[in-house]
């Protein structure tokens, strides 16, 4: 069974933020460096230059060579729970006549509401050729644009909004 020597260091005033160093040896060589810094365990093995944050049974399990320093501890997951949908986007709304003209008259949520008038701009090819940012406006959409014969996508639910009670 290997033998373990502890070394240590105690700061004369403990006001930093480590509370003690110790130097750990195993039949005469170094093991690693352990820091004690307000409970908490960092533990330096002699080929890392990075602590690994312990607990003080785990590191009792890597001195005694029960446990490997790179494997992790075993972590129990919470059973996935099913997703709520968020209630705004389901609350059916009502079309106002522009509106209605492009998407139907009965009360839909928001979102199949842009997506049927998605639908509408790609059937009628009204998606601008070169910049596929911007709608161009047909006879029913130039209602509902407030007059403009163009608009940006990122305008559509802004519109929509203006469109719905």
């Amino acid at each position: 069974m290997a033998t373990h020597k502890l070394s240590f260091e105690l700061p004369e005033h403990e006001i930093g933020k480590q509370d003690a160093i110790f130097h750990v040896y195993q039949d005469g060589e170094k093991f690693g460096t352990l820091k004690i810094s307000k409970g908490a365990l960092e533990w330096f093995p002699r080929s890392h230059k990075n602590p690994y944050k312990l607990s003080w049974k785990r590191f009792d399990n890597v001195i005694t060579n029960k446990e490997n320093i790179s494997s992790k501890p075993k972590v129990k997951r919470l059973p996935k729970t099913a997703r709520k949908p968020i209630a705004a986007f389901g609350a059916k709304l009502t079309s106002s006549k522009s509106l209605a003209a492009v998407v139907g008259s009965k009360p839909q949520s928001r979102t199949q509401i842009i997506k049927k008038i998605w639908d509408y701009i790609l059937k009628n090819k009204l998606q601008d050729s070169k910049n596929k940012k911007l709608i161009n406006a047909d006879r029913k959409l130039k209602v509902l644009f407030g007059g403009k014969k163009q608009i940006s996508m990122f305008q559509l639910a802004k519109v929509v909004n203006n469109n719905v009670r």
